[in-house]
C-alpha cells in the first residue's frame, strides 16, 4: 500500500512540476487582445491597464519567440507559433487595426499598445504595431514607438526591465542573426 501511495504522489509532483514550467514559460511574455473584440484603443486607454479584460488565450507568448532584436523591438516567431492565429501573421494582423493589445512579462501587465494601417492618418499615442511592419516571409513584426514622443519626459514602456528580463534568452543585437 506504501509503496502505491508513493508512486501516485511521485507521479502527481512530476505532472505538476511539468505542467508549472510549461506555464510559467508562457506566462514569462505574452501579447494579449481584450476579451472584448469591439473595443477600439481609444476606448480601452480610458481605464486602468489592470482593469482591461485579457483574452484567456495571448495572441503570442514566450514560447512563440524565436528572437527579439532589443534596439529595434523587431519580433521574430518560430515557424510554428500561436494556436490563436493559426501560423498566418496576415490573416492575424489584418484583423486587427484599431484594436488594442497588453502586453506582459512575468504575467504582470506592463503596457497597452495598438494595431495600427499603414494608411491610418491617426493612430493612439501608444506603442503600435503597424501593418507594414509584419513580414509574413520572415514571420516577423516591430512594436513601434508611439507617434507622437515628447523626447523631453518620455520612458519608452518598450524597454521596461520585466520585458528586457522575460526576453533576455531570446535577445540578439544583429537583426540578420534571427
Amino acid at each position: 500500500m506504501s509503496k502505491i501511495c508513493f508512486f501516485v504522489f511521485i507521479t502527481v509532483f512530476i505532472i505538476s512540476c511539468d505542467s508549472s514550467f510549461k506555464a510559467e514559460k508562457s506566462e514569462r511574455f505574452a501579447i494579449f487582445l481584450l476579451e472584448d473584440k469591439n473595443i477600439l484603443t481609444h476606448e480601452a486607454l480610458k481605464n486602468n491597464l489592470d482593469d482591461l479584460e485579457l483574452s484567456p488565450i495571448p495572441l503570442i507568448c514566450y514560447n512563440d519567440i524565436k528572437s527579439y532584436h532589443q534596439k529595434e523591438h523587431k519580433v521574430f516567431l518560430k515557424k510554428q507559433f500561436s494556436d490563436y492565429c493559426q501560423n498566418d501573421m496576415e490573416t492575424l494582423f489584418s484583423k486587427l487595426p484599431g484594436k488594442p493589445f497588453v502586453v506582459t512579462a512575468f504575467g504582470k501587465r506592463v503596457y497597452a499598445g495598438s494595431f495600427v494601417p499603414g494608411i491610418s492618418s491617426f493612430a493612439p499615442n501608444t506603442p503600435c504595431i503597424c501593418d507594414y511592419t509584419i513580414n509574413d516571409t520572415e514571420k516577423s513584426f516591430t512594436i513601434s514607438a508611439p507617434p507622437m514622443i515628447d523626447s523631453s519626459n518620455y520612458i519608452d514602456s518598450r524597454d521596461d526591465r520585466r520585458i528586457l528580463e522575460a526576453l533576455k534568452e531570446k535577445i540578439i543585437y544583429d537583426s540578420n542573426n534571427q
